[in-house]
């Protein structure tokens, strides 16, 4: 009999039923073996995710049935491999390791390249984003240490020799931050560039 019921409810069950991968002695006892290849098959998982089942219950002297697993998993692979799927695999950086049936994979192969695309923008919109920001905090760092150092310049307690160091390791900070800003400047053109080049990139209607 084929399963039947919809991708957010099963994947619901198969957080609470597999968790992170084993099965109480419980789950183990009762366990519904063509229901649990199937929740592994429609969250995307491979078939040799009952290896990890089998070792779960084999600790309570229970072992699975391959066949059934095998069965629901099957027909778990019909609700995954659909394109909406295969965008969001691409999309996230997964990867597809070749599980979806032969009459599927196409389609899904087609959405699953067209994530990859958005992913490969948005990978290197967040670069940008992540070196702006570190340039942004190293600046805000030289910035305190130029105005502790400009204190103890002014200081009576601070003596000509150290008085003189100080001034040149401002000068060295004052010139690390202008190299930063024109830095920051250039990576949000780049930014700039590459975002408004994904917003051309059309999202499937599925996604939408």
């Amino acid at each position: 009999m084929r399963i039947k019921n919809s991708f957010g409810v099963v994947f619901a069950a198969a957080i609470t039923l597999t968790g992170c991968g084993t099965l109480s002695e419980s789950e183990c006892l009762t366990a519904d073996w063509q229901l649990i290849g199937f929740e592994d098959g429609a969250r995307g998982l491979p078939s040799s995710r009952i290896a990890e089942h089998r070792k779960a219950c084999a600790d309570y002297g229970i072992t699975p049935d391959f066949d059934a697993y095998r069965t629901g998993h099957a027909e778990g692979l019909r609700e995954y491999c659909t394109p909406a799927n295969g965008f969001e695999l691409g999309k996230r950086g997964g990867r597809y390791n070749g599980f979806c049936p032969q009459d599927l994979e196409n389609e899904f192969l087609d959405a699953f390249h067209l994530g990859q695309d958005h992913f490969a923008f948005t990978s290197v919109i967040s670069q940008y984003a992540g070196s702006i920001a570190s340039s942004h905090s190293r600046i805000k760092k030289l910035s305190e240490m130029v105005k502790e150092k400009e204190a103890a310049v002014i200081s009576d307690k601070t003596t000509e020799k150290r008085r003189a160091e100080l001034l040149d390791e401002i000068k060295e900070h004052q010139q690390e931050i202008g190299e930063l800003e024109v830095k920051v400047v250039e990576l949000e053109k780049l930014k700039a560039v590459k975002e408004a080049e994904y917003s051309e990139i059309p999202l499937p209607s599925f996604y939408r």
